[in-house]
């Protein structure tokens, strides 16, 4: 987990942009399978594909993509 990351506020960072299709998917995704716990959390993030998206969680379905690093192998 990047430590850098919460040690700034989500204000800080830049909002990623994302084709429609990958949006779509990462939304679903964050949607459907975030837990209680995430859903209480203001900066969530999650392995989906070959990434880890993390978003600002302003309550269900109004989030901010605000970083997506690779996944290495």
């Amino acid at each position: 987990m990047d430590l850098q990351l919460f040690a700034r506020k989500s204000k800080d960072f830049d909002t990623i942009r994302l084709s429609k299709k990958e949006y779509a998917i990462v939304m679903h995704e964050f949607n459907t399978n975030m837990s209680e716990d995430q859903r209480k959390r203001k900066i969530v993030s999650k392995a989906i594909g070959n990434y880890v998206y993390t978003i600002e969680n302003n309550g269900f379905n109004d989030y901010r993509i605000i970083g997506k690093i690779p996944i290495e192998e």
